[in-house]
């Protein structure tokens, strides 16, 4: 038996109470429930503080998250008195705690405790916080309200009477009913719920354009598509398409919908992405190609200096809209900096761009090879730099030969 099975205890009973009204809420609960990882216990914790604070912070302080962390709102809450103080101390504790949970290292096994705990005080309250909304909404007459149990009442004396049982014609039909429905579901149905569940989680990262006409940077457009189709690929339960595949849709005319298809995937990512400065502007929308209908959207203002955090949050955030569940050590992956210099990143990055031009030119590999070749020097540990000038030269070799 766990040493915090006391603790997951009253949080099921706080699940039950929850069960059809805070959904977001609710289906991280039961992940949290339902694991025994200590790891992963932590990390459904957070993201259980995460879903209550996103909604605070839309709520009280009137305005969508974006980029800013847990902390700096949890901060904000509490200077404008939005939370009582006592549940501020346990939004503290619990973020710092949780954090063992995304980015896995030693800890003590016990310090889960203190975890849940907090977060059954936080839920507590924050149950008490929406039922004020919720009876708002749902109020009503109190002569409307004895109506309906007076009717209520009256159903259940009405199908307790043996005079009004159903007859055995009825259920004959009922019967019947029920057979086809069975026939039905386990042919057809179940095959075409397996398959929509495959392709349910699967997506393509079309082009990112620019949002200025600045021709000359759209490396750093391509770039931004590059990082987060790599980071999708990181997660295991993920089908994401490869950056071959999507570059034909660059200038396309069809439907999401045609894309869809002729892809095998159920949603799209389009993007657009500025610099400016210290500053950049990524603005991205998740597209199911079934509905053809947005299924998210979001615009992120941030620093240049945080362009590896950026991608990071954004893939994580898709996984969370497809309803894909991140192992921490997939958490930890997309973490990861391919480099601290972002000197030597826009050089890989304008190395990548000539790279992946549609025409597989001398002159245009020579272009790679050379911004490659200066992202390593600016940077001598630049791993992905030193793979892709490899890469150059033995493309230069095979394209000369083959002109001579």
């Amino acid at each position: 038996m766990a040493i915090w099975s006391t603790e997951i205890k009253e949080l099921e009973k706080l699940y039950e109470y929850l069960k059809g009204q805070l959904p977001d809420l609710q289906n991280e609960l039961v992940r949290l429930i339902k694991s025994d990882d200590e790891n992963m216990i932590l990390l459904y914790s957070r993201r259980c503080l995460e879903v209550i604070i996103i909604d605070l912070c839309e709520c009280e302080l009137k305005r969508p998250r974006k980029t800013e962390p847990l902390k700096g709102i949890i901060d904000k809450l509490h200077k404008e008195e939005k939370v009582p103080s006592h549940i501020i101390t346990s939004m503290h504790g619990l973020n710092e705690l949780s954090t063992f949970g995304a980015h896995p290292k030693d800890f003590d096994p016990e310090q889960v405790k203190p975890v849940i705990n907090n977060l059954a005080i936080i839920i507590r309250w924050y149950m008490k916080y929406k039922e004020i909304i919720l009876t708002e909404i749902k109020a009503k007459p109190p002569d409307e309200i004895k109506h309906e149990i007076k009717n209520s009442e009256d159903v259940i004396k009405n199908l307790q009477t043996p005079e009004r049982r159903l007859t055995g014609k009825v259920l004959a039909v009922l019967l019947l009913f029920v057979i086809v429905i069975a026939i039905l579901f386990f042919t057809d149905v179940i095959g075409n719920r397996k398959q929509t569940e495959q392709i349910e989680k699967s997506i393509a990262v079309l082009p990112f354009k620019m949002l200025s006409d600045e021709p000359d940077k759209q490396y750093l457009a391509d770039g931004m598509m590059d990082a987060i189709t790599l980071h999708l690929s990181k997660i295991r339960d993920l089908r994401v398409m490869s950056r071959t595949s999507v570059e034909q849709y660059r200038e396309t005319i069809k439907t999401s919908r045609a894309i869809g298809q002729e892809l095998d995937v159920e949603y799209l990512l389009e993007g657009s992405f500025q610099k400016f400065g210290d500053d950049v502007k990524l603005i991205v929308q998740l597209i199911n190609t079934n509905e053809e209908s947005h299924a998210w959207a979001n615009e992120y203002n941030s620093k240049w200096s945080e362009i590896f955090s950026l991608q990071s949050e954004v893939a994580q955030k898709i996984a969370s809209e497809l309803k894909v569940v991140l192992s921490p050590v997939e958490i930890e992956k997309m973490d990861e900096l391919p480099t601290r210099n972002l000197e030597a990143y826009q050089a890989y990055l304008r190395g990548r761009y000539y790279a992946n031009q549609p025409h597989f030119s001398t002159q245009n590999w020579d272009l790679a090879l050379v911004n490659y070749q200066n992202a390593v020097e600016i940077d001598t540990t630049f791993a992905l730099a030193f793979a892709e000038l490899a890469h150059a030269h033995g493309r230069l070799i095979y394209l000369r030969q083959d002109l001579s």
